[in-house]
This record gives C-alpha cells, sequence and structure tokens, in this order.
C-alpha cells in the first residue's frame, strides 16, 4: 500500500471518528424533527465513507465494525424523531467499537493491500483524491483550495527559519567589517594626494554605499523571516474549542455513571493554541473533569437539599493574556473541605494538630497536589491519589502552572496558566562553571544574593530560609556535574536562585546571572536528545549554543536523598516500571517514590528496552500482557543482556502464566489482584535498597 494513501485514510478516519462522536451527541439534545433527519444523514455518510474507504485499503476488522454502525443509523434514518436515548447509547459503543478498530490498526502496521494488477476502483478514488489538491466551493463560488501539512514538516520549516535567523545574525561581523574597513579608507586619506587621494576618496564613498546597501538587505531579511516565523507558529495553532468540544463525550459517560444530571458549558471564544500544547491538556482536563464529576458535583438529592437545580453544571473558559493562555475548569458542587484535608494530613501524614491548623487555604490546598493524597473514598472514577499530581506534573513540563482559586462551599475552580506555544521560551541565562546555561523563567521563584557564613547546615548539608521551609543549598556547576563544590570557597555574597520543584524547592547558586529573554527552542540531536534534565538548545546573541535545562527535572533525582554528605551515602535504587496502563504506572510509581526509589516509567517492552540502553537500572517490575513486546519476552532479553532482577506485576494468576514468567527468568511473581502495598515493597527490598 502506497504510504501517501495511508496517510491519507488515517486522516481521514480521525476526522469521521470526530465527527461522529460530536453528531451523535448533538443528536441527543435535537427535538426537530426535520433537523433530526439532517443529523442522521450527516452521521450516516461519515460511516459509510468509513466503511467504503477500511475496504479500498484492505483493514476488513475495520470495515465490519463501521459497517455494523452505518446499519444502525440506517435504522435511525427511518424514523429519526422517535431514536431514544437508550439507541443512541448503543451507537456509541459501536462507535467505540469502530475506534479501537482503528486504534488496534494504527498500532499493528495492516497488511497491504491487493496487488496493483488487481486494484479495485475505491483504490483508485483515493489515489487520485492525493494526486488533486482537496478544493471547497463556497457559496459564492470562489475555490478556497486547502492542503494538509504535518505538524512534523511544520516543526522542520520553523528549525529552518531558526537556522535562517543564525546565519543572518552571523551576518552582523561582516557589517561590522565592513565598517571598520571604511573607517581605516578614511584614516589614510590625511596622508595620500593627487590621484591616489581620489582613488581613496572614491573607496570610501563606494564602501558606504555597499555598508548602507548590506544594512538594508539585513533589515528586510530581518522583517521577511520574522514574519515567515510568525506564519508557521499560527499554522501549527489548533483551536482550543476542539479539545473542549471533544471532552463532551467524557461528561455524558460519567453523568450516566454516576447517576448525575451534568450539563457541561464551554466558554474559550476564539483562543488558540499550538497542537503540543493542546495535545498535551487532554489528559490532565480529563482528569479535572473525573474529580468534578465525582467529588464535586452532589448527587440529585443532595443538591435538593441545598435548594440547587437537580442538574449539575461543569463549566471551560479560557482567556489569552500575551503568550499565556488563562483556563479555568469549574463546577458548582461542594467546594473542596478544608477539614477532610487538615483530617488526611493527621491521619495519613502523620502531622500533629496544632501544625494542620496553623496552614492556610492556600497551603491546604497545596497538598491536594503531593503524590498519593486524596481525601475521597477509594471509587470506580477516582480516589486513588493519583490525578492532580499527574495534572501538576503535566503543566510544570509545559512550563505552565496549576492552581485552585480560593472559595469555599461554592463549587471549586482549577486554573491552568500555559503557554500558547512551547516552541519559544522564555529563559534566564546564567554562568556556573565556566558554562553559559538558560534556565525557564517559568521554573525560578526568586533571585538573590547569601553570605555562606548566613547559610544553616543540617547533618553538614548547607541550607536556606526560604517562606518559613528549610530548602537544600546547591551548586547549579555540582548539579548539572560538571565539577564538584558548593561555591562556598569565601564568605562574598553568592548569587543564587530559588527553583520551583515537584515537592519542595531548591536553591540554585550560580557565578553570575544575566539578561532574561525570549528564545526559540531547538532540539537536540544524540547524545543530548534524551539527557534527562536538558530541554533543548537556544541561541546566544553571540551565535554560540546554550543549553536550557530543566532544574526540577535534574532536582527529582536528588529529592529523596538522605540531607547527609554525599560522601557518607549512596544513591536510591534505580526502577524501571513497565506497564501498558497509564493508572497502574501512576499507582506504582507513587508508590515506589514514596518509599524513597528512583523510578523511571515505559509503556510496554520495547519502549523498556529502549530506556535500558539509556539509562541505568537496578530493578525492572514489569507488567505480562502489552502491546509490541511483553513482559515475558521483556524478562528474557533483559535477562539475557543486563543480567537485571525482574518483578512480573500482573494481573495473570492462573498457574500457567506464573510457570511461563518463572521460566523466562523472572526472580518474583506477583498477582496485582492480591498484593498489598507493603507486599510488593518487601519483595522488591529482597533485590534492591531504597
Amino acid at each position: 500500500m502506497i504510504d501517501s494513501i495511508l496517510t491519507l485514510f488515517r486522516e481521514e478516519s480521525r476526522e469521521h471518528l470526530q465527527a461522529l462522536e460530536r453528531g451523535f451527541l448533538e443528536l441527543e439534545s435535537l427535538t426537530e424533527t426535520t433537523a433530526r433527519r439532517e443529523m442522521i444523514d450527516r452521521l450516516f455518510r461519515h460511516a459509510h465513507n468509513l466503511k467504503g474507504d477500511s475496504r479500498a485499503v484492505g483493514v476488513q476488522s475495520l470495515q465490519r465494525v463501521s459497517q455494523s454502525l452505518e446499519e444502525v443509523l440506517s435504522q435511525f434514518r427511518q424514523d429519526p424523531h422517535s431514536v431514544s436515548r437508550t439507541e443512541i447509547d448503543e451507537a456509541l459503543k459501536r462507535l467505540d467499537a469502530v475506534r479501537d478498530a482503528f486504534v488496534r490498526w494504527e498500532a499493528e502496521q495492516p497488511v497491504e493491500a491487493p496487488d496493483v494488477g488487481e486494484r479495485s476502483p475505491d483504490v483508485e478514488n483515493v489515489t487520485q483524491a492525493i494526486a488533486e489538491p482537496h478544493v471547497a466551493i463556497s457559496s459564492g463560488g470562489e475555490e478556497l483550495a486547502s492542503l494538509r501539512i504535518s505538524s512534523e514538516r511544520l516543526d522542520n520549516m520553523l528549525n529552518a527559519v531558526g537556522d535562517a535567523r543564525i546565519a543572518q545574525r552571523g551576518a552582523v561581523g561582516t557589517g561590522q567589517q565592513l565598517k571598520e574597513l571604511r573607517e581605516r579608507l578614511e584614516e589614510l586619506q590625511p596622508l595620500a594626494a593627487g590621484q591616489v587621494l581620489s582613488e581613496l576618496d572614491a573607496l570610501s564613498e563606494q564602501m558606504r554605499r555597499i555598508e548602507t546597501d548590506f544594512r538594508q538587505r539585513q533589515l528586510r531579511e530581518q522583517i521577511s523571516l520574522e514574519s515567515l516565523d510568525r506564519e508557521i507558529r499560527d499554522a501549527r495553532l489548533v483551536p482550543l474549542s476542539t479539545l473542549a468540544e471533544s471532552l463532551r463525550r467524557s461528561v455524558r459517560d460519567l453523568s450516566q455513571t454516576l447517576g448525575k444530571p451534568i450539563r457541561y458549558e464551554i466558554d474559550v471564544g476564539d483562543v488558540q493554541l499550538d497542537k503540543v500544547v493542546i495535545e498535551a491538556l487532554r489528559s490532565p482536563l480529563q482528569h479535572l473533569i473525573r474529580n468534578a464529576a465525582d467529588h464535586g458535583l452532589e448527587t440529585p438529592v443532595e443538591r435538593q437539599r441545598h435548594n440547587k437545580p437537580e442538574e449539575g453544571t461543569i463549566r471551560l473558559q479560557a482567556r489569552r493574556r500575551g503568550e499565556v493562555v488563562e483556563i479555568s475548569l469549574t463546577d458548582d458542587g461542594q467546594g473542596i473541605s478544608y477539614d477532610a484535608i487538615r483530617q488526611r494530613l493527621i491521619s495519613r501524614f502523620g502531622q500533629n494538630q496544632g501544625e494542620v491548623s496553623a496552614l492556610t487555604p492556600e497551603q491546604l490546598t497545596a497538598w491536594l497536589f503531593h503524590p498519593g493524597f486524596s481525601t475521597a473514598e477509594v471509587g470506580q472514577i477516582s480516589g486513588r491519589g493519583v490525578g492532580l499530581d499527574v495534572v501538576r506534573d503535566t503543566l510544570q513540563r509545559l512550563h505552565g502552572d496549576v492552581r485552585i482559586a480560593p472559595q469555599v462551599g461554592v463549587g471549586t475552580t482549577f486554573i491552568l496558566d500555559v503557554p500558547v506555544s512551547i516552541s519559544t521560551i522564555r529563559t534566564l541565562s546564567v554562568w556556573a562553571g565556566g558554562q553559559c546555561y538558560g534556565i525557564p523563567t517559568s521554573s525560578v521563584l526568586k533571585t538573590g544574593r547569601q553570605r555562606p557564613s548566613q547559610l544553616t547546615r543540617v547533618q553538614g548539608v548547607p541550607m536556606i530560609a526560604y517562606e518559613g521551609e528549610m530548602i537544600r543549598w546547591i551548586a547549579l556547576s555540582e548539579l548539572v556535574q560538571s565539577v564538584t563544590g558548593t561555591g562556598l570557597s569565601s564568605d562574598a555574597p553568592v548569587l543564587y536562585l530559588v527553583i520551583a520543584g515537584d515537592e519542595r524547592q531548591l536553591a540554585v547558586c550560580v557565578d553570575d546571572i544575566e539578561e532574561e529573554r525570549e528564545n526559540l527552542l531547538k532540539p537536540l540531536g544524540f547524545p543530548l536528545e534524551h539527557h534527562r534534565g536538558v530541554l533543548g538548545g537556544t541561541i546566544r546573541p553571540d551565535g554560540s549554543v546554550q543549553l536550557v535545562l530543566d532544574l526540577p527535572e535534574i532536582a527529582v533525582s536528588r529529592r529523596h536523598a538522605p540531607a547527609t554528605s554525599p560522601t557518607d551515602s549512596s544513591p536510591p535504587a534505580r526502577i524501571l516500571v513497565v506497564d501498558d496502563s497509564p493508572t497502574t504506572r501512576a499507582i506504582l510509581r507513587n508508590l515506589l517514590v514514596s518509599a524513597g526509589f528512583q523510578v523511571r516509567t515505559a509503556v510496554d517492552g520495547v519502549d523498556a528496552l529502549d530506556k535500558l540502553r539509556l539509562y541505568p537500572c537496578d530493578l525492572l517490575i514489569s507488567d505480562f500482557e502489552m502491546p509490541r513486546l511483553n513482559g515475558v519476552d521483556l524478562t528474557r532479553q533483559v535477562k539475557a543482556n543486563w543480567k537485571l532482577p525482574v518483578i512480573l506485576v500482573t494481573g495473570r494468576e492462573q498457574p500457567e502464566h506464573r510457570r511461563q514468567g518463572l521460566e523466562a527468568g523472572a526472580d518474583a511473581y506477583v498477582v496485582k489482584s492480591t498484593f498489598q502495598q507493603e507486599n510488593l515493597l518487601e519483595v522488591i527490598r529482597q533485590f534492591v535498597d531504597a
């Protein structure tokens, strides 16, 4: 099968699936028969086209389930007015089956299409669609041509513009050389006479014209490149409404599962974000919507008791402020219970009554973002302490922030601040160990000076007071492992930054601080492309490359280190968790991090092998059933190449599965349905120490 055909089929299929889901949800709210008939006709066309395209490219599994959906819609067409909510539920289930078949096809790399010599008319039609640009005819008869361009090509174009700007910046030196040459000629003029003087005058005037022309050309190039740069960045922007609308199905499903009528309101206007930002926001918003539906909104009976309408409301709003978009998700439920947070801090985290009573509302809500913290009972939807810490981590990776608006008893509002684009980044340039680094300003809480003699030492480790807490002091040069030492060789005031970490802040001392500027963030190639804590590179005004560091990420590896001298302690064990379930990965990660281990995660066996080639590891914990490479085959490869201890944690509890795992070389086999957290930790500690 021609790659371009499959690419077109993939894009069209995604559009059909999105249109089908939106259409079914809209159909549910339509009451007028004519409007219902028109909507069902549109849905039928999408299902029919998806079925035909699937047959054309040879994806039989997708063709079968698409035909099943088409048959349901054919029945809907017979009597649009009588289509019930139950029938729409059934149609949505069949749509889910269509989506699952499409996802499996994408993951499995489908077989090739029929031989070219027996090409069907459908394949000819698809090939023709690729050869001709897509043209839409407006009501006025004007032709509006549109062309699909992949985000990867836009990235390449953006990088090419960046390279051109770097080359243009390098030409500044040429302009300076021209100026110096002209000035030298003018210095020689008083020393000359006669014909030589005339020649020098002519050369000097010619050099002045060349210099002027060069500056004008540079200015025109700069304006053109900046314009091209803006156009490419704008081409990468996607309406936030696309993501907001796609979450409507989740709200509907939660409403049915929880038995709570929920109205979902969207007010995002024409706000647009970079495609990468949009994709990264999906999971955090789903977490927040799930929490709002499960924990925030009361049952209909409870709402009636508080003189509220039975139907709860979840509202998604957004507004742009410069290069930052503020997204708010609000529910009109019972609000946050500060008493419940205080009780959980006392019962689970061992804090005393006096300390907890003194905490402000802002300090209490900050605890909601800690791994494993939850005030809710464990249920099918949420309450396992997995969610808000994931939301915070995702926002930090986007160089954004998440917070809870202060309000009591009148619902809850989460506010997410995200950059419009992460291809540019505001950085603070700092010097350490003879190197210049860029630090994202979003992670810098404070800059200042401190005398080493004024630092507090805890078991030999320098600490500094920040907002009533003691935080660790460390030299940037030591943090990035370029040199050793703590920057405390004299008592002269030392420059430092307070960096926001995952759980606590870190004071990082530097040699010098330069200006803050907006930079184009460029990806790095081998060997730094996967280096932990390196976001990318930017170009300094002198043309040199400056690494941009993610200090909170670098600080994660030090988060659970004991407060003793590095020479007196060994680093915590490094564990790789492999599971295709995001929820299971998050639960195991939180458990192991809380126990003091360093943790990396992988989504399947192939991803795990890639991680092992890049990062050292002391123990591997893997699921049994995974796509691409399962836990048994992964165990065999790990034992053959790395000789690491392997623990299989799986839901497969039959004796033959246990035998397969142990024969492959697994050191332990733990069944998910029976293990307790402490039992798993005991098994882990048989092989490694935190």
